[in-house]
């Protein structure tokens, strides 16, 4: 199981390398073995484990995200991703916002798109692996100066939701937000762990 210590093991040099070397291999599910074995001959059983399947992953984000190929990913963060397309209809809604809390933020597929159209956006996940990946994203898409992050479960903080058929137009929430305290937040359903999906977005 991949922790944070043997993701930030991916960042060093040497995991930058078996990460390299992994995505230059034959990646099909016929060759695994043999990629599995050319790997640990080089490096750790851990290292190549968490080298391979991270080339794994970026090979198949490709699909969704034209820089998927240089994110970091987990299995399951990669298969509920909207992709980028999406990601970036959604932030385009939200550029005149000024700042944003992504509840639930993964590894940071709209947090990004949301950072890159100019808004200052706080990630907030449980996942300390999903949460430290959202970092390094941020930073490989240069926005890491209009992020920022919290490990913290959104399932025990005190929210307000609109519905899902509320008006989710900038002005109509800023008003709400104005008057309280609490987060304004649109709720988008549940994910598989069990954490429900929401989306919050703060005024200026």
């Amino acid at each position: 199981m991949l922790t944070v210590e043997r993701f930030n093991q991916l960042l060093t040099p040497t995991g930058q390398t078996a990460l390299h070397v992994a995505q230059s291999l034959d990646l099909s599910p016929a060759a695994r073995l043999r990629t599995v074995g050319e790997l640990r001959r080089q490096y750790s059983a851990e290292l190549a484990t968490d080298a391979l399947e991270m080339a794994v992953l970026r090979e198949r984000a490709r699909v969704k995200f034209q820089r998927g190929a240089e994110l970091y990913w987990t299995r399951e963060a990669l298969e509920q991703a909207s992709g980028e397309a999406v990601a970036h209809h959604r932030a385009a809604r939200y550029r005149e916002w000024g700042s944003a809390t992504d509840l639930c933020c993964s590894v940071g597929g709209d947090l990004l798109a949301l950072a890159q159209v100019g808004v200052a956006v706080t990630g907030v996940d449980r996942d300390a692996v999903r949460l430290r990946m959202a970092e390094v994203n941020a930073e490989i898409y240069g926005v890491a100066d209009r992020t920022n992050f919290l490990l913290a479960d959104v399932t025990t903080a005190p929210l307000m939701l609109a519905p899902p058929s509320s008006s989710t137009q900038p002005g109509a929430l800023a008003s709400a937000a104005a008057s309280t305290p609490t987060i304004i937040a649109h709720l988008y359903g549940r994910s598989s762990a069990g954490c429900r999906r929401l989306k919050a977005w703060a005024s200026k």
